[in-house]
Protein backbone atom coordinates (compact mmCIF):
# COMPACT_ATOMS: atom_id res chain seq x y z
CA UNK A 1 0.00 0.00 0.00
CA UNK A 2 2.92 2.27 0.22
CA UNK A 3 6.05 2.85 -1.53
CA UNK A 4 8.59 2.40 0.95
CA UNK A 5 6.74 -0.97 2.12
CA UNK A 6 6.99 -2.20 -1.67
CA UNK A 7 10.52 -1.03 -1.88
CA UNK A 8 11.26 -3.57 1.25
CA UNK A 9 9.08 -6.32 0.13
CA UNK A 10 10.30 -6.28 -3.69
CA UNK A 11 13.92 -7.44 -1.58
CA UNK A 12 12.38 -10.56 -0.78
CA UNK A 13 9.61 -10.91 -3.60
CA UNK A 14 10.45 -8.84 -6.58
CA UNK A 15 7.40 -9.81 -8.06
CA UNK A 16 5.19 -6.96 -5.16
CA UNK A 17 3.00 -4.45 -6.99
CA UNK A 18 2.17 -1.12 -5.36
CA UNK A 19 -1.34 -0.20 -4.82
CA UNK A 20 -2.06 2.87 -2.44
CA UNK A 21 -5.16 2.85 0.11
CA UNK A 22 -7.70 5.47 -1.70
CA UNK A 23 -11.09 5.71 -0.75
CA UNK A 24 -14.09 3.75 -1.41
CA UNK A 25 -16.93 6.30 -3.10
CA UNK A 26 -19.75 4.14 -2.31
CA UNK A 27 -18.88 3.75 1.40
CA UNK A 28 -18.20 7.76 2.48
CA UNK A 29 -19.90 9.75 -0.34
CA UNK A 30 -23.65 11.08 0.76
CA UNK A 31 -24.56 14.13 3.21
CA UNK A 32 -23.08 14.16 6.77
CA UNK A 33 -25.07 15.84 9.40
CA UNK A 34 -23.74 19.53 10.08
CA UNK A 35 -21.74 20.32 13.32
CA UNK A 36 -23.94 20.06 16.19
CA UNK A 37 -24.23 23.34 18.40
CA UNK A 38 -23.22 21.70 21.79
CA UNK A 39 -21.00 24.68 23.28
CA UNK A 40 -17.46 22.40 23.11
CA UNK A 41 -14.46 21.90 20.82
CA UNK A 42 -13.87 18.58 19.93
CA UNK A 43 -11.10 16.84 18.65
CA UNK A 44 -11.18 12.86 17.34
CA UNK A 45 -8.50 10.95 17.72
CA UNK A 46 -8.97 6.83 16.75
CA UNK A 47 -6.78 3.91 15.87
CA UNK A 48 -5.70 0.57 16.53
CA UNK A 49 -3.86 -0.57 19.51
CA UNK A 50 -0.80 -0.05 17.52
CA UNK A 51 -1.05 3.95 18.22
CA UNK A 52 -0.88 3.95 22.09
CA UNK A 53 2.68 5.27 21.27
CA UNK A 54 1.58 7.89 18.93
CA UNK A 55 -0.64 9.13 21.48
CA UNK A 56 1.58 9.58 24.34
CA UNK A 57 3.67 11.68 22.23
CA UNK A 58 1.34 14.38 22.24
CA UNK A 59 -0.83 13.55 25.50
CA UNK A 60 1.45 16.19 27.50
CA UNK A 61 0.30 18.70 24.53
CA UNK A 62 -3.40 17.64 24.81
CA UNK A 63 -3.49 17.76 28.92
CA UNK A 64 -2.09 21.10 28.74
CA UNK A 65 -5.16 21.97 26.26
CA UNK A 66 -7.64 20.33 28.22
CA UNK A 67 -6.05 22.32 31.25
CA UNK A 68 -6.63 25.94 29.54
CA UNK A 69 -9.59 25.19 28.01
CA UNK A 70 -12.69 24.70 29.66
CA UNK A 71 -14.83 23.85 26.50
CA UNK A 72 -12.01 21.43 24.78
CA UNK A 73 -13.14 17.87 24.51
CA UNK A 74 -10.90 14.79 22.94
CA UNK A 75 -12.88 11.62 21.84
CA UNK A 76 -11.23 8.85 21.60
CA UNK A 77 -11.75 5.59 19.58
CA UNK A 78 -9.63 2.49 19.98
CA UNK A 79 -5.92 3.18 20.65
CA UNK A 80 -5.94 2.24 24.47
CA UNK A 81 -8.12 1.00 27.11
CA UNK A 82 -6.28 3.02 29.79
CA UNK A 83 -8.11 5.32 31.89
CA UNK A 84 -8.69 9.14 30.26
CA UNK A 85 -8.55 12.55 32.13
CA UNK A 86 -12.10 14.79 32.76
CA UNK A 87 -11.79 16.27 29.14
CA UNK A 88 -11.92 12.93 27.05
CA UNK A 89 -14.12 10.49 26.62
CA UNK A 90 -14.29 7.08 24.72
CA UNK A 91 -16.54 6.33 22.17
CA UNK A 92 -16.63 2.30 21.88
CA UNK A 93 -17.17 0.62 18.36
CA UNK A 94 -20.36 -1.18 18.60
CA UNK A 95 -20.16 -5.07 17.47
CA UNK A 96 -22.23 -4.43 14.29
CA UNK A 97 -19.74 -1.54 13.19
CA UNK A 98 -16.40 -3.43 13.41
CA UNK A 99 -15.68 -4.05 9.89
CA UNK A 100 -14.57 -1.11 7.85
CA UNK A 101 -17.49 -1.84 5.43
CA UNK A 102 -19.71 -0.98 7.95
CA UNK A 103 -17.42 1.18 10.82
CA UNK A 104 -17.60 3.77 7.93
CA UNK A 105 -20.91 4.58 8.07
CA UNK A 106 -21.01 4.09 11.67
CA UNK A 107 -18.55 6.62 12.11
CA UNK A 108 -20.33 9.31 9.47
CA UNK A 109 -23.08 9.15 11.84
CA UNK A 110 -21.47 10.97 14.67
CA UNK A 111 -19.16 13.30 12.38
CA UNK A 112 -21.49 15.97 13.72
CA UNK A 113 -19.62 15.74 16.77
CA UNK A 114 -16.71 16.94 15.86
CA UNK A 115 -14.26 19.90 14.95
CA UNK A 116 -10.88 18.52 13.87
CA UNK A 117 -9.15 15.54 14.00
CA UNK A 118 -5.60 14.47 15.32
CA UNK A 119 -3.18 12.03 13.39
CA UNK A 120 -0.19 11.93 14.99
CA UNK A 121 3.14 9.21 14.16
CA UNK A 122 6.08 8.75 16.05
CA UNK A 123 9.44 8.59 13.83
CA UNK A 124 9.67 4.93 13.75
CA UNK A 125 10.75 2.56 11.45
CA UNK A 126 7.42 0.59 11.36
CA UNK A 127 5.60 4.05 11.07
CA UNK A 128 7.49 4.67 7.93
CA UNK A 129 5.83 2.14 6.32
CA UNK A 130 2.36 3.17 7.28
CA UNK A 131 -0.19 4.60 4.85
CA UNK A 132 -1.65 7.71 5.05
CA UNK A 133 -5.62 6.74 5.04
CA UNK A 134 -6.08 7.54 8.35
CA UNK A 135 -5.61 11.23 7.56
CA UNK A 136 -7.66 10.70 4.17
CA UNK A 137 -10.27 9.00 6.49
CA UNK A 138 -10.66 12.59 8.50
CA UNK A 139 -10.40 14.46 5.46
CA UNK A 140 -13.67 12.43 3.74
CA UNK A 141 -15.37 13.26 7.32
CA UNK A 142 -14.43 16.48 6.26
CA UNK A 143 -12.44 17.58 9.46
CA UNK A 144 -9.55 19.59 9.26
CA UNK A 145 -6.55 17.36 10.76
CA UNK A 146 -3.31 18.12 12.32
CA UNK A 147 -1.05 15.41 11.28
CA UNK A 148 2.63 14.27 12.28
CA UNK A 149 5.13 15.91 9.80
CA UNK A 150 6.41 12.57 8.22
CA UNK A 151 6.87 11.47 4.76
CA UNK A 152 3.68 9.60 4.65
CA UNK A 153 1.72 12.32 5.43
CA UNK A 154 4.24 15.29 3.99
CA UNK A 155 3.17 13.64 0.66
CA UNK A 156 -0.76 14.55 0.74
CA UNK A 157 0.40 17.99 1.05
CA UNK A 158 -1.43 20.49 -1.28
CA UNK A 159 -4.07 17.63 -1.89
CA UNK A 160 -5.80 17.56 1.35
CA UNK A 161 -7.66 20.78 2.59
CA UNK A 162 -6.87 21.99 6.10
CA UNK A 163 -4.60 19.63 7.09
CA UNK A 164 -1.97 21.07 9.13
CA UNK A 165 1.98 19.03 9.55
CA UNK A 166 3.12 19.60 12.93
CA UNK A 167 6.42 18.55 14.62
CA UNK A 168 6.50 15.29 16.38
CA UNK A 169 7.15 17.95 19.90
CA UNK A 170 4.57 18.58 22.77
CA UNK A 171 5.50 22.40 21.99
CA UNK A 172 4.62 22.21 18.63
CA UNK A 173 1.55 20.14 19.36
CA UNK A 174 0.27 22.44 21.85
CA UNK A 175 0.55 25.24 19.31
CA UNK A 176 -1.15 23.39 16.24
CA UNK A 177 -4.12 22.95 18.89
CA UNK A 178 -4.47 25.94 19.98
CA UNK A 179 -4.83 27.38 16.59
CA UNK A 180 -7.27 24.58 15.46
CA UNK A 181 -9.43 25.49 18.53
CA UNK A 182 -9.55 28.90 17.22
CA UNK A 183 -10.30 28.16 13.77
CA UNK A 184 -13.04 25.66 15.08
CA UNK A 185 -14.24 29.03 17.20
CA UNK A 186 -14.04 30.94 14.42
CA UNK A 187 -16.54 28.94 12.38
CA UNK A 188 -14.49 29.15 9.17
CA UNK A 189 -14.20 25.35 8.25
CA UNK A 190 -15.78 24.54 4.83
CA UNK A 191 -16.29 20.42 5.71
CA UNK A 192 -17.77 19.94 2.21
CA UNK A 193 -14.98 21.40 0.26
CA UNK A 194 -12.77 18.86 2.30
CA UNK A 195 -14.35 16.16 1.45
CA UNK A 196 -15.19 16.82 -1.81
CA UNK A 197 -11.21 17.62 -2.30
CA UNK A 198 -9.87 13.84 -0.30
CA UNK A 199 -12.77 12.31 -2.66
CA UNK A 200 -11.81 13.88 -5.93
CA UNK A 201 -8.05 13.39 -5.54
CA UNK A 202 -7.97 10.02 -3.51
CA UNK A 203 -11.60 8.15 -4.34
CA UNK A 204 -11.12 4.59 -5.39
CA UNK A 205 -12.48 5.43 -8.98
CA UNK A 206 -9.78 7.17 -10.37
CA UNK A 207 -7.61 4.22 -9.63
CA UNK A 208 -9.66 1.31 -11.45
CA UNK A 209 -7.66 1.12 -14.72
CA UNK A 210 -4.48 1.16 -12.55
CA UNK A 211 -5.87 -2.15 -10.53
CA UNK A 212 -7.41 -3.54 -14.10
CA UNK A 213 -3.90 -3.28 -15.83
CA UNK A 214 -2.18 -5.16 -12.77
CA UNK A 215 -4.70 -7.94 -12.71
CA UNK A 216 -4.23 -8.10 -16.13
CA UNK A 217 -0.27 -8.73 -15.81
CA UNK A 218 -1.13 -11.01 -12.77
CA UNK A 219 -3.44 -13.15 -14.42
CA UNK A 220 -0.71 -12.82 -17.53
CA UNK A 221 2.74 -13.66 -15.34
CA UNK A 222 0.48 -17.03 -14.37
CA UNK A 223 -0.93 -18.38 -18.05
Amino acid sequence: STAPLSERLRRINPDTHLLPNRLSEPLWRGDLPPRAADDRITALYMGTRTHRADFDMIAPALERIGTRHGDFRLAVIGVHDAPLPDWAERIEVPDHAKSYASFVPWLKSLSHRFDFALAPLEDTEFNRHKSALKVLDMAALGLPVLASDMPVYRMLHGDVAEMMRVGNTVEDWEIALEAAIAQARSGAVDRSSIRRKALGRYGLARTLREFDALIRDVVGSLS
